[in-house]
């Protein structure tokens, strides 16, 4: 499932669900937009997969929580842990062993 972010209450998903790619992205970023399509396939393969997209423009102070710097960056959570981060582009197979 692939979810948008639109406020604070939603970072309690991040605890709930098992395996959650929060996508820390941006409209006018040419790497977020050709990613998004991964993210699509990511998730209708690994439906216990939830990705939280949260738009650095207009949710300034998450970015900030998470010193968001660089977009795409990207947040793996597992059981409400960070378990590993990355800044950039990648394609489908690198998104694969990211969350795996």
């Amino acid at each position: 499932m692939i979810v948008e972010y639109t406020g604070k209450q939603q970072f309690s998903m991040l605890k709930q669900a098992k395996e959650v790619l929060v996508d820390f992205y941006a409209d006018w970023c040419a790497p977020c937009q050709k990613i998004e399509p991964h993210l699509k396939k990511l998730v209708a393969e690994r439906p216990h997969l939830t990705v939280l997209r949260i738009n650095i423009d207009k949710f300034h102070i998450a970015a900030a929580m998470y010193r968001i710097n660089s977009v795409p960056t990207f947040i793996f959570l597992q059981n409400g842990s960070i378990t590993r981060t990355a800044i950039g582009y990648m394609d489908y197979t690198q998104l694969v062993k990211f969350v795996s």
